[in-house]
């Protein structure tokens, strides 16, 4: 039983659970460091002049800015999946500038024909000083995309050339960032207060981007060059598994694998509006998203060790090899088990209560409900590593197309629970996590079908 364990854990193949983990840990520690930011950046709005317009005239730009931003989240994955020679780095790599390029065009034109005010003023209900500044917040923010472009583009060629420490460590500089402007900003009142509002994200940002870029520049040096190398050292038996990687790829190519991607992560950003509108229409709406809000913050913090999981099927699964499927397999399984106890101590000890009561500070009846919000949440982890997996083995095979459909079914399954639950009268706290678990199974099961299928092809 010892012998089989150590195999299991440290037998010397590429994709032993050790050297998944090694590869994985330090994603695991970036989303944990990232999903910990928005404490900091609340902390230094709170210590501008009229706390509350700013942290409001913020939080509506940021997630306006959000829905344009989001699909170059996925230019890390794109990489990792398609640049397999110098050729197509470059061609992904011209990929990913003009998409970037695209997109902080379009957020420019948004703002120079005053639409950003529209919408501000429209659909969010801003007015008066607060719409003024969330505008001008916004204009602060046409300077992410580039931020993010370099961010993301250098932390692909991390992960494409198993660098992957280093992304905690630029991660980390972040939030070094983060708490010396919250630090400082009470000293830097000579900057207009929308501009620096703004900036204290693109700052952390830059410095996150800056310290990839030197990352790369130190580790792997000339991306080119090291693709071409390892192009050279690669056995001739790997050559022909997927013609995609040793063909020079078309900027057509890329974006028949990409816009699947958009439409999945931009359905991604919409879960959390369609969950906060469902809830707004109960008696006590107030009571009810404060109540799911509060456990939302916990869940996605305690699971955000599974959220980047789809890179490690990218990295260790070869189609050559059945062998490395299963092994990303059970480590998916022993991952999501980990992050499962972690919800059951949360969930049913009374260290839920104490998270809740001293270290949140919400009132019992908030946290008792927050509680059983995270008791039904106990069930996620498992599913969203296996969509994750999933997620990593298509983008792995270069099929995307049922990444999005299964993201459609995901958001249609959510909204169908909803609006049961609100015919029926139920708890909206409760309700609005069942509809997650359920909208999650559903993605699953059709994922796991489709990819099924994809597989009987090749």
């Amino acid at each position: 039983m010892q012998q089989k364990l150590n195999d299991f854990v440290f037998s010397r193949t590429e994709y032993s659970v050790f050297k998944q983990l090694k590869f994985y840990f330090p994603l695991i520690c970036m989303a944990i460091i990232l999903y910990s930011t928005g404490n900091f950046i609340n902390a230094a709005l709170a210590r501008l002049p009229s706390p509350i317009v700013y942290i409001s005239a913020y939080s509506v730009a940021y997630s306006f800015m959000f829905m344009f931003q989001s699909p170059l989240h996925l230019i890390s994955p794109t990489i990792a999946s398609l640049a397999g020679n110098a050729p197509n780095y470059k061609q992904v790599r011209r990929f990913a500038i003009i998409i970037t390029t695209a997109i902080a065009a379009i957020m420019f034109i948004f703002l120079a024909t005053g639409l950003t005010r529209a919408v501000f003023g429209y659909a969010f209900q801003l007015s008066g000083k607060t719409l003024d500044e969330a505008v001008k917040i916004f204009a602060v923010f046409i300077l992410y995309p580039v931020g993010l472009l370099l961010k993301d583009f250098n932390q692909g060629i991390m992960i494409k050339f198993s660098k992957t420490w280093l992304m905690p460590v630029s991660s980390g500089v972040r939030v070094l960032t983060l708490i010396l402007l919250v630090a400082v900003i009470k000293h830097l009142t000579f900057i207009p207060t929308a501009i620096l509002a703004g900036g204290i994200l693109i700052c952390s940002l830059y410095t996150d981007a800056l310290t990839s870029l030197i990352g790369v520049k130190a580790t792997v040096k000339n991306v080119v060059k090291a693709f071409e190398k390892r192009e050279n050292l690669r056995p001739v038996k790997d050559e022909s598994f997927n013609s995609i990687q040793n063909n020079t790829l078309t900027l057509f190519g890329i974006w028949r694998f990409y816009w699947p991607l958009i439409i999945t992560s931009l359905f991604n950003t919409l879960n959390l509006p369609i969950i906060n509108t469902a809830l707004g229409q109960t008696p006590e709406p107030e009571v009810t998203i404060s109540t799911f809000s509060v456990a939302w913050g916990l869940y996605t913090l305690i699971v955000s060790p599974v959220t980047e999981f789809y890179q490690v099927p990218i990295g260790f699964i070869k189609p050559e090899d059945p062998k490395s499927r299963h092994a990303v397999k059970r480590f998916a399984f022993l991952l999501g088990t980990v992050i499962t106890v972690l919800f059951i101590i949360v969930g049913f000890t009374p260290v839920g209560m104490y998270i809740f009561t001293v270290w949140i500070g919400v009132d019992r009846n908030i946290a008792n409900l927050a509680k059983r919000v995270i008791q039904i949440a106990t069930v996620l982890p498992l599913l969203i590593v296996f969509i994750q997996f999933l997620t990593g083995e298509m983008m792995k095979n270069q099929t995307t197309k049922p990444l999005s459909k299964g993201k459609t079914i995901n958001l249609v399954t959510l909204t169908l629970v909803l609006l049961i639950a609100l015919l029926s009268s139920a708890n909206m706290a409760i309700a609005g996590i069942v509809a997650v678990v359920c909208a999650s199974l559903a993605e699953l099961v059709y994922l796991y079908f489709s990819g099924k299928t994809v597989l009987s092809k090749q």
